[in-house]
């Protein structure tokens, strides 16, 4: 009979430490409802040293005893430690798995603790197996959960809220969005405070320098760099206090490698030129990187001892030791070959062929390019072997097993081949469903568009019969006006000056009493004769037809400044070489005029601001008075006309029209008249 593996003995020990003799006795149940565990991963971890799939074994041990006892707080730890190992152990769904069972158990259970601690633990779990962003949050949702809770449990609180904010930092820092990483190294830095911890404290410096220098090697910040160095050595310092010379002798690799960082960036800052600070940088990383080799050999340890020596030998190589360089990278070669690193084989290679060429060995450099290439392609000459070894054992299977595989095969070929025919036939039919849908949808766009495109038509055509009317109506107002004020001049005009002549023959009959009354009327005749033929020139726009848009418009304001009622103040801007059309001239002066008559008489304004602008776009007007205004809906009855003669005209003229006015702030009218393409292209 051979005997039990010696291991199988810890299991009743584990139980027993685990569950407590009354635990353990199948008729009794436990003393308290909820039993608590006394370092039960302490207990676990001391089997996980010697396997860790010892260790697995008695953790499901004691999650069937506890099952069987119907112990949920003991189900509780024992699902989670499972899956912690697993997640250690890189056996990442199965540990998902228990993590789930884990997280829902102590959801029923009302255990926000546990709740928060293995999503925690889940998180990193995600962490292990790149999916950053089902890591980040799981790791948040826990943060969430602790921070709301009392602090009933504040040790424990403390030490989760850490972890999860540790965990956040080095993902944030992986992901170099370094922002958030510190933000979280903040938050870390203050949870530290709360816990007198040196071990931690010390991890933490660790983890926060290499945040440092991650961040430093990046931005090629030196200051960054050597406030990493710095925390480095103050978490060496601690380490070694508190006995850990290993973890304080490994912290030496990183030390030396933001020595040579920093040295990198000199180099770089100074256009290759090697000056007194890069000797002084090469030395300290040397000295770092060597204390660190040194201490891994003594101890026996591989733990970077390869990325250290290639380092170094990196260093050897720029000063140009080649034969120093290639020793240390050939022991480097052997330990990534002990370790099968494939990525620290590769970088080896690649330096003793970078080191034989510059020794002149070409034969030599090309057989290390070779191995190079070689190591790159091993996992697929690996897979390919399997593949082989896999198809060497399928030939010495049965025959009849062969056989019955062919017809199993030749059965699922023709299922395939049914389903193939129905999945191309279904994607068919959906394909030609989906071309008529989408060409009904681009029908009915095409349709909506040309609707839209009539109705803009119409909305034109109706646009352009209303400026023609416009334009009809403004052109038989100013015949009409011609017509008004020649009989003015030709028939009253005419009348009045015959009869102030025939008044004249009066005057010599007439005794002195009657003489005054007769040079008062007499005067009243020759007021009456003038505004008649004011009336009948304005009417007509004499001095547009003589003298043109700009001299009649200064001649209009001079005239109204003489009257006395209002003070009229004007400015122009006039370019020579542009002209308009008579017709546009024309409408513009009649325009003013009504500005200016509707200021006389309703404004109770007793200035106003003329402009006249023109230029290639078109011809600006604007007419500003500081009278008593009016409100954005005025009446139509008293300012109405004038108002929708102005508008008549601007519409004719497809210019703009814009109206600013605040009752006790006075009013400005804007008009553009803009040039036609026509009058654009004859003046260029």
């Amino acid at each position: 009979m051979h005997m039990q593996k010696p291991y199988i003995l810890l299991i009743p020990i584990i139980l027993f430490l685990t569950f407590g003799w009354e635990g353990c006795r199948e008729n009794s149940s436990p003393v308290l409802e909820n039993p608590r565990i006394d370092s039960l991963e302490a207990k676990i971890s001391l089997i996980k040293s010697i396997s860790p799939n010892i260790a697995v074994e008695l953790a499901h041990q004691g999650l069937q005893t506890s099952l069987e006892k119907k112990l949920p707080n003991y189900q509780l730890e024992f699902m989670g430690l499972i899956g912690s190992l697993f997640s250690n152990e890189g056996r990442i769904e199965e540990a998902l798995e228990y993590f789930d069972r884990t997280i829902i158990l102590a959801e029923n259970l009302k255990d926000t603790l546990n709740q928060a601690k293995y999503l925690s633990r889940r998180g990193y779990a995600y962490l292990n197996g790149q999916q950053q962003d089902e890591a980040m949050e799981d790791i948040t949702q826990a943060i969430l959960i602790l921070q709301k809770m009392s602090n009933s449990k504040q040790d424990e609180k403390v030490s989760l809220l850490y972890s999860a904010n540790l965990n956040l930092m080095t993902l944030y820092a992986g992901r170099e969005e370094y922002e958030k990483a510190f933000s979280y190294a903040d938050s870390c830095k203050r949870l530290l405070e709360q816990r007198n911890d040196p071990i931690n404290q010390a991890s933490f410096l660790q983890e926060f320098a290499w945040l440092q220098l991650s961040y430093g090697t990046e931005q090629s910040d030196i200051e960054t760099l050597k406030s990493s160095i710095e925390n480095y050595r103050k978490g060496s310092a601690i380490y070694t206090a508190n006995g850990q010379e290993f973890m304080a002798q490994s912290i030496n690799l990183y030390i030396g490698d933001g020595f040579e960082t920093w040295k990198n960036i000199i180099l770089q800052n100074n256009e290759g030129e090697q000056n007194e600070e890069y000797f002084q940088l090469l030395d300290s990383s040397r000295f770092y990187l060597e204390r660190h080799i040194s201490y891994a050999r003594a101890a026996n340890s591989s733990r970077g001892l390869s990325a250290a020596l290639q380092t170094l030998a990196q260093q050897k190589f720029e000063l140009g030791k080649y034969r120093e360089a290639k020793s240390h990278t050939l022991e480097s070669l052997k330990v990534a070959g002990e370790l099968n690193s494939q990525k620290d084989s590769t970088l080896g290679y690649f330096l003793m062929a970078r080191i034989y060429e510059n020794l002149g060995m070409l034969d030599s450099s090309i057989w290390y390019l070779k191995q190079d290439e070689f190591v790159k392609y091993n996992e697929r000459l690996t897979a390919a072997e399997e593949a082989l070894k896999f198809a060497e054992a399928g030939f010495q299977t049965d025959k009849k097993e062969l056989e019955n595989q062919k017809i199993r095969i030749q059965a699922r070929q023709r299922l395939q081949g049914t389903i193939s025919a129905a999945a191309v036939l279904v994607l068919l039919l959906i394909s030609v469903v989906v071309y008529y849908y989408v060409s009904y949808i681009n029908r009915k766009k095409l349709m909506a568009q040309q609707a839209r495109i009539n109705q803009q038509l119409v909305i034109d055509l109706m646009k352009e019969q209303t400026i023609e009317s416009l334009n009809s109506k403004l052109e038989g107002q100013e015949k009409e006006r011609k017509r008004v004020a020649k009989e003015l001049h030709d028939t009253l005009g005419g009348t009045l000056a015959a009869v102030k002549l025939s008044m004249e023959g009066l005057k010599r009959s007439l005794d002195d009493n009657a003489r005054e009354k007769f040079k008062h009327t007499q005067e009243l005749l020759s007021m009456a004769y003038q505004e008649t033929r004011q009336l009948s020139h304005d009417m007509m726009a004499l001095p547009l037809k003589h003298l043109g848009l700009e001299p009649s418009i200064k001649s209009l304001c001079k005239t109204i400044n003489s009257s006395g009622k209002i003070e009229v103040s004007y400015e122009a801007e006039i370019d020579e070489s542009i002209n308009f059309s008579n017709e546009k001239e024309t409408h513009v002066y009649r325009i003013l005029q009504e500005l200016l008559q509707n200021v006389i008489k309703h404004a109770q304004a007793n200035k106003v601001w003329v402009k006249l602008k023109n230029s290639h776009e078109g011809l600006s007007l604007s007419v500003e008075d500081n009278g008593r205004g009016f409100p954005k809906v005025i009446n139509k009855s008293t300012h109405g006309m004038g108002l929708s003669n102005i508008e008549d005209r601007v519409t004719g003229l497809r210019g703009e029209l814009d109206i600013e006015s605040e009752p006790g702030k006075g009013s400005k009218v804007s008009i553009l008249i803009p040039q036609t393409p026509e009058q654009k292209e004859e003046q260029q």
